[in-house]
């Protein structure tokens, strides 16, 4: 269960107080504790919803943040909610038929409840690369590969394969015209970037020795939800390519990797935390599950503690991932994240580097 944002419109007042200069709060960030005080549920909230459900047979597991997790048959699910939960296709895909229903005395306080289908997924929006030219083989090339594909808020991925040319991270900081020094490098911040799957130490070693030796090392936490979850492409390949890009523009920043099993549950975390910048390079697929009660309310928070979140706008133009198996549809569709008002969306984007004789970028875009 995700609980409501409480005293929603002065939230919303609030908010446009913080991005109008002729206000007194203006760029007034609230700190976490006092967002929660007077926006979040409060704890007889908690105690109310979680009394009801123990008292319906379910397990209460755990209260965290904003929501709170509880586990129990499929047949106290359809009483206490009043809806039927069905298997559809081969049986592996389940779902609530109708709209769950929950007492009148938790309305305004239950914002969304989740779990009681497996209808909706994360995609995580990782890049495909450009075909490139191969080039001979030389002393300044060999081992390298090169892909230009702007997909997300760190999408270029210098993997070292081939005998392509690399587009690295000094290649990134010409391109974009951006100076990394003492003072620019992003020291004494820390980025929030989630996901769903586990990474390599290694690929992360393997950038920091092939692209930015003498350079600060990798300052990464993983910060887990729930229990650790395996590694597995495509969400390990978004996993290192997002680490990997955001030390690129910022190596002094910490990194706090929010990981677990449920996406929604990783941002929660992530903007949770202290970092001033969340990285989400995810899309949901499948039917929506009531968007506006859960992940809405977390950009706001965000928004209102004064975090920067940038969301990946993804790899195929218009077409999103209307379908349960998140394969890109055939029709326009807008990912929720990305066009959320309290949020940055990044991405709509593709460039071709522009390379000297010593297979450096000499070009820069005002894309």
């Amino acid at each position: 269960i995700r609980f409501a944002v409480r005293n929603e419109a002065e939230l919303n007042q609030l908010l446009a107080e913080q991005q109008n200069p002729a206000s007194p709060n203006y760029h007034r960030w609230l700190a976490t504790g006092e967002y929660n005080r007077r926006f979040g549920p409060r704890q007889s909230d908690f105690d109310a919803v979680a009394d009801w459900l123990k008292g319906e047979g379910f397990a209460v597991e755990s209260t965290s943040d904003g929501y709170l997790k509880f586990s129990g048959t499929v047949a106290q699910a359809q009483r206490s909610f009043s809806t039927r939960i069905a298997r559809f296709g081969d049986g592996s895909t389940y779902a609530n038929v109708d709209d769950p229903a929950i007492p009148a005395r938790f309305a305004g306080v239950i914002g969304n409840l989740l779990g009681l289908d497996n209808m909706t997924h994360a995609m995580p929006l990782a890049p495909r690369p450009l075909p490139t030219k191969p080039r001979a083989p030389s002393s300044s090339n060999v081992g390298k590969s090169r892909q230009s594909r702007s997909s997300g808020p760190y999408a270029p991925q210098a993997s070292v394969v081939g005998s392509g040319i690399a587009f690295g991270p000094q290649d990134m900081r010409t391109f974009y015209d951006e100076t990394v020094a003492s003072g620019q490098d992003g020291s004494g911040g820390c980025i929030a970037i989630v996901g769903t799957s586990d990474f390599l130490d290694e690929a992360l070693a393997a950038f920091q020795s092939q692209f930015m030796t003498g350079e600060p090392d990798f300052n990464v936490k993983r910060v887990f939800h729930g229990n650790p979850v395996p590694m597995g492409a495509p969400a390990e390949i978004e996993a290192e390519v997002d680490l990997e890009w955001s030390h690129a523009v910022a190596p002094g920043a910490a990194q706090n990797f929010h990981v677990g099993a449920s996406l929604i549950d990783d941002i929660s975390g992530a903007v949770s935390d202290s970092c001033d910048i969340v990285s989400i390079s995810f899309a949901f697929c499948g039917p929506p599950s009531g968007y506006a009660g859960t992940i809405d309310s977390l950009m706001k928070k965000a928004a209102a503690v004064g975090e920067s979140v940038f969301v990946s706008s993804g790899d195929n133009g218009a077409a999103g991932y209307p379908t349960a198996d998140c394969a890109p549809g055939n029709h326009r569709s807008v990912s929720e994240m990305a066009a959320d008002p309290h949020v940055t969306a990044v991405g709509g984007t593709q460039f071709m580097p522009t390379y000297d004789s010593n297979d450096n970028d000499v070009g820069y875009s005002n894309n």
